[in-house]
């Protein structure tokens, strides 16, 4: 069988010796511990990636081609439909596509896609606030920032689960601070926490 693959509007047609590949990983922070034996933490789940290569032929494979490379540089997510034995479906962001000219009428191409990681559901809290306000009337003032002063052995993981009530939540910590290595931290950091 073979495999049929929908990214945006663009189907690709992978032959019997192409396969999607999907890699799932986990984030593992090494902790050193002077005196002591090194710790390892658990970040959390880290991005999915897919991945496939394949050939585009026809008269529009150049076109396709374009379409592919412009879907890549805007960096929207793009819908992806995998069918098979069972349809997959999820919206993607396109990380790498590297193409070769065979002739005009076929290229051969390696695409690799990360899944776009779903919005936080909003919380319970928000949920009732919002329907206790009756029509018409002001809203509540916003609250103050909680700020949180790095101690050691703090972790972002740690901090989302102690803060937010899940540790999968610590690249929200990371995004409001501008963490960019979320091993990084350092002790008497002042952290933002998002309400």
């Amino acid at each position: 069988m073979r495999t049929q693959v929908t990214l945006g509007d663009i189907e690709f047609d992978l032959g019997p010796r192409h396969a999607v590949r999907k890699t799932s990983t986990r984030v593992i922070a090494k902790i050193d511990i002077p005196g002591g034996p090194p710790e390892q933490q658990d970040m959390g789940a880290d991005e999915d990636v897919i991945s496939w290569s394949g050939s585009i032929i026809g008269p529009d494979a150049l076109q396709k081609v374009s379409d592919i490379e412009a879907m890549k540089d805007v960096g929207l997510p793009v819908d992806l439909v995998i069918y098979g034995l069972d349809p997959f479906n999820a919206e993607v962001l396109i990380r790498r596509f590297e193409y070769q000219v065979v002739r005009t009428d076929r290229l051969d191409y390696d695409i690799e896609l990360v899944v776009a990681p779903p919005p936080p559901p909003p919380t319970a809290v928000t949920l009732s606030a919002a329907a206790a306000r009756p029509t018409g009337a002001p809203a509540a003032p916003t609250p103050t920032p909680k700020v949180h002063v790095v101690r050691q052995g703090d972790t972002l993981w740690s901090l989302a689960q102690k803060y937010l009530g899940a540790g999968t939540r610590w690249r929200e910590i990371a995004k409001a601070n501008g963490v960019a290595d979320p091993r990084q931290l350092r002790v008497g950091q002042r952290l933002i926490i998002p309400g």
